[in-house]
């Protein structure tokens, strides 16, 4: 949970340098969005793979694995339609700071989850 936490602020800042340095150079803000996408992916991928692991004594891998994959693609879809609604109607510069706010609960999130998670990694290890 804590390298979830590391990789929210990264894309947290890196949405951050995105609304500051707003129409200054291309380049950067391609670097900023393929920093915050890689971000999200690894988040993704040590949630939706490396977290069901855990549940093999309680033979319940299938459950949480589908439990998470379903919220990521609801996520997706809900995102899809919805930041583009949101761009159409408030403009890209909210759609970043929106963004940048999701990124700040991921962060809060994260964080709020690393007692639990080490406590139930050391019940069930």
């Amino acid at each position: 949970m804590e390298t979830t936490a590391i990789l929210f602020v990264i894309s947290f800042f890196s949405i951050l340098f995105l609304i500051i340095f707003e129409g200054v150079s291309l380049v950067w803000s391609l670097v900023f969005f393929a920093v915050t996408t890689s971000c999200m992916m690894g988040i993704n991928v040590m949630l939706v793979s490396f977290i069901p692991s855990y549940f093999i004594r309680f033979g319940k891998v299938s459950t949480v694995s589908g439990l998470l994959n379903s919220t990521v693609y609801i996520g997706s879809s809900l995102a899809v339609y919805g930041l583009g609604a949101l761009a159409d109607s408030a403009g890209w510069s909210f759609i970043l700071k929106f963004l940048c706010m999701v990124a700040a609960i991921g962060i809060l999130g994260s964080l709020i989850c690393v007692p639990r998670w080490k406590k139930f990694l050391k019940e069930n290890g």
